[in-house]
């Protein structure tokens, strides 16, 4: 029902008040309280027109501040912790990709002193025709080093109740990655209950949804991602800080489709799934609240 709905109703059901009022209290003329009552009605009436009139837009006005109120607390910014974009302005050489030696060379960005930095997988590996113009690696800057928070410290008890989380359980541990953080980074390196994992976000026209992939390589161990800063036939390019292999998303799971590692497929753990902050708050008071990056010890190379 709608405020001016709510407000007409509320109108008639005021008037039909007085009317019955008026043939209770008439009734009762020659009563020494009959003549009281009319006079209060008739005093009251006026007053009871205006308000029946107005009560319409003030129900409409009141239901209108509350959707405002509602609108601003969903949109306003926590301070998140590092998850921005590295802002880059340099340009990618004409020969961006291209082989050398025996080797496909895939532009991996500028970094100052040091120059251009490449990707290098064996030539015939990566399918050059469904990459994507570069970006350079980095500029989306995955999360390495989480920064958690718990029930009682600060934006755990700011959060607005309808904030948007994408919840996991790994060993025995409720995590919560917060929508607006997974939109920054697209991708958070880590290791809730001891268990090293990856969870990958994805937002295009197809679908929004986090994935979440064991990050554990056999006979090597624990791995951590970045964003190479291509996409591979409309999928995101990853690449592992500890062999620059190149991996994207696929039906089985996170699959190395050049480097090293070629060959190699993370498998899938269960989806995260998508859940209000006031009902996570509610249901796993123990769990973990992951805030944003902690950047000072710089990339992981692992």
């Amino acid at each position: 029902m709608d405020g001016k709905m709510s407000g007409r109703r509320l109108g008639v059901a005021w008037g039909g008040w007085m009317a019955r009022s008026v043939g209770r209290w008439t009734g009762s003329w020659r009563t020494g309280w009959g003549w009281h009552r009319a006079l209060m009605l008739a005093a009251i009436a006026p007053v009871a027109l205006v308000v029946g009139q107005g009560m319409p837009r003030l129900v409409w006005e009141i239901t209108g501040l509350r959707a405002e109120w509602e609108r601003v607390e969903d949109t306003q910014l926590m301070d998140y912790v590092a998850i921005g974009p590295k802002l880059d302005f340099s340009q990618p050489p004409e020969n961006w990709v291209h082989d050398s030696g025996g080797e496909t060379w895939l532009w991996a960005g500028w970094f100052g002193k040091a120059g251009h930095d490449w990707f290098r997988v064996p030539a015939g590996q990566l399918d050059v025709e469904r990459l994507s113009t570069p970006m350079g690696r980095d500029v989306i800057r995955a999360i390495d080093v989480p920064i958690v928070e718990r029930r009682g410290e600060d934006r755990w008890e700011r959060l607005s109740d309808r904030a948007v989380m994408y919840v996991t359980e790994v060993g025995g541990e409720w995590t919560a990655y917060p929508l607006h953080v997974l939109q920054k980074v697209l991708l958070v390196n880590d290791e809730p209950g001891g268990v090293p994992v990856l969870v990958l976000f994805e937002s295009s026209a197809r679908r929004e949804a986090a994935d979440q992939f064991d990050a554990r390589v056999p006979g090597r161990g624990r791995v951590t991602f970045g964003a190479a800063g291509y996409h591979l036939g409309g999928e995101l390019l990853l690449y592992d800080r500890a062999t620059r292999s190149l991996w994207v998303r696929g039906p089985e799971g996170l699959e190395a489709v050049a480097g090293e590692l070629r060959g190699v497929v993370l498998p899938r753990r269960a989806d995260p799934v998508r859940m209000s902050w006031g009902e996570f708050s509610s249901r796993h008071g123990g769990g973990r609240l992951i805030v944003g990056a902690d950047r000072r010890a710089g990339l992981a190379l692992r």
